[in-house]
């Protein structure tokens, strides 16, 4: 054994079985079969350019269209598998390929025969052959059998073009040869079978025309829109052509794909909605069609109020060909960012009124309030009460239209900015007035004080209805009901200032109407009485001091 070598196999199996078939004059369709990672490089350029010169693209698609070639170009292709990074397969081929010289070509298929399986040889020293010369249109190529039983020819051929077969007798054994003209689609336009010992003569052996199935017919874009206010809905299915790419603009700037898709648009405006088709042949055709999006509301306006002056932004642009404005006081505007000054106080329901690009009536509305003088009001209850001082919780929540809180807790101290605040008084007693300053944005105040032993009613209007006695408190108190509806039925409840029931129970009134509590042991502070009768309800706080 001499010349002996042991190598490892490559880590990136070459590509292999490299066809190309032309689709047009522009195009041509690569197959493969690889054994890399699912990634091939494809190099190409016109025949006889040097590998590492032509034009590389990288793809995982297989089979791959090359498009925007030379018109009827011969191309040379080499395919380059890919196992990984920095792992790849040699470049294989080239595989050539010859684009049609026209627009609807196709590929007939030769096949060359022989009776012996030796060729088309016709003398002895096996020197020369038979010749079978192939005419398309204006072109003339001639094909023999150098060797072997048969042999297959591929012929670029253009829809219409007439196709001849013209046989050539250059000496014996003629009656040996035969051959097979096959369309695209595999079909037989002509035949010859082998005569035996006969001869074939010199001499046109078939004249017609070609017939080409187009492989890739112009495309034609077309789609349907429909819209919902802002949205619209593209369909472009009905779009015809072969293996076709959609590539849309919405003409916003941005875009889409696909057969169907859609669109929803930031603005109201005109835009024009475009459809790119592309064939696997590279061929492409668009459609613009031209809309008007709206939408079917508008955005609630904002404001900025200073005392009596109101400043308006309704976010409307230019597009919108009416704007009207009501501002609840009898004045209107017509612009998109108003100022309105309002003659006195209140509460106003303002409008905005707009026609659309679309014709579209929008309208949108909320209430404000201008200058509306404030309503000083505030609750109160003892939270405790012991030698070392009086924590009391004040509650304003009950003012209206304020945005500034001052009390002043009659101790000769005072507090802002909380309209829920609790006081530590250092002595306790119920003899303390306290008073609360409100105001608003509009400079517009309002005050109200109130003495801590007081009830939330007013104890002339409740003195034929409920008496407290003594208070200030002896060794208990009682409650005396009156003005009831005679010998009725009800009950009570006593509640102190953190909500808790102290005490509670049922009485039933006299022939006149009145009823006395039992006695209550209770210390100082803040109560609240709750009756609740057949035919009616009362209730009213109550303090008690030292």
């Amino acid at each position: 054994i001499d010349d002996f070598s042991i190598s490892s196999a490559p880590t990136c199996p070459d590509p292999s079985n490299i066809l190309a078939t032309p689709l047009n004059a522009t195009s041509t369709l690569i197959t493969w079969t690889g054994g890399g990672s699912g990634t091939a490089i494809i190099e190409y350029g016109l025949s006889g350019f040097t590998p590492g010169s032509g034009t590389k693209v990288t793809t995982t698609s297989n089979p791959y269209t090359l498009t925007g070639l030379v018109a009827g170009g011969l191309y040379d292709i080499y395919v380059q598998d890919s196992c990984g990074a920095n792992d790849f397969s040699n470049a294989v081929g080239p595989t050539q390929v010859q684009l049609f010289t026209c627009s609807n070509g196709c590929q007939y298929t030769l096949e060359l025969t022989d009776a012996n399986s030796n060729g088309w040889v016709s003398n002895w020293q096996g020197t020369t052959y038979h010749e079978l010369n192939v005419t398309v249109g204006t072109t003339s190529t001639p094909y023999t059998l150098t060797s072997g039983g048969s042999a297959l020819f591929s012929l670029n051929v253009c829809d219409g073009d007439t196709i001849r077969l013209r046989f050539i007798n250059t000496g014996f054994a003629s009656g040996q040869v035969g051959w097979y003209l096959m369309d695209s689609s595999g079909d037989t336009v002509t035949s010859q079978a082998p005569l035996g010992n006969g001869t074939l003569t010199t001499g046109y052996k078939f004249n017609g025309s070609v017939i080409c199935s187009n492989t890739c017919p112009p495309p034609v874009a077309s789609f349907t829109l429909a819209q919902n206010g802002l949205t619209i809905d593209l369909d472009g299915s009905a779009s015809t052509g072969t293996s076709l790419t959609h590539i849309w603009t919405f003409g916003d700037g941005n875009s889409g794909s696909g057969p169907i898709t859609n669109h929803s648009y930031a603005n109201d405006g005109a835009y024009d909605v475009q459809l790119l088709v592309m064939d696997q042949c590279g061929q492409k055709d668009s459609l613009i069609q031209s809309i008007t999006a709206c939408d079917t509301l508008i955005s609630p306006f904002t404001y900025t109020l200073n005392q009596f002056q109101a400043d308006f932004v309704s976010g409307l642009d230019s597009s919108y060909t009416s704007i009207v404005w009501d501002f609840g006081d009898g004045q209107t505007s017509n612009i998109a960012d108003p100022t309105n000054i309002y003659a006195v106080g209140g509460s106003y329901y303002v409008s905005l009124s707009a026609v659309n690009l679309c014709g579209d009536s929008l309208s949108v509305g909320d209430s404000l309030e201008i200058c509306t003088k404030p309503i000083a009001e505030f609750t109160w209850f003892i939270v405790s009460s012991t030698a070392s001082g009086m924590l009391v919780q004040f509650d304003g929540t009950s003012s209206v239209n304020a945005n500034t809180f001052t009390w002043y807790w009659g101790d000769g101290t005072s507090s802002t900015g909380a309209n829920f605040i609790q006081h530590l008084y250092s002595v306790p007693s119920l003899n303390y007035t306290v008073t609360l300053v409100i105001s608003n944005q509009c400079a517009l105040g309002d005050t109200v004080s109130h003495t801590l032993y007081e009830t939330d009613i007013d104890e002339s209007i409740i003195a034929d209805r409920a008496q407290i006695y003594p208070n200030p408190k002896g060794s208990s108190q009682r409650f005396t009901v009156s003005g009831w509806t005679s010998n009725s039925n009800a009950s009570y409840e006593v509640v102190d200032g953190y909500g808790r029931l102290l005490y509670q129970g049922e009485f039933e009134t006299n022939s006149i109407g009145d009823a006395y509590l039992p006695d209550f042991k209770l210390p100082a502070g803040i109560y609240r009485i709750r009756i609740v009768g057949d035919d009616r309800r009362q209730n009213f706080n109550v303090a008690i001091t030292q």
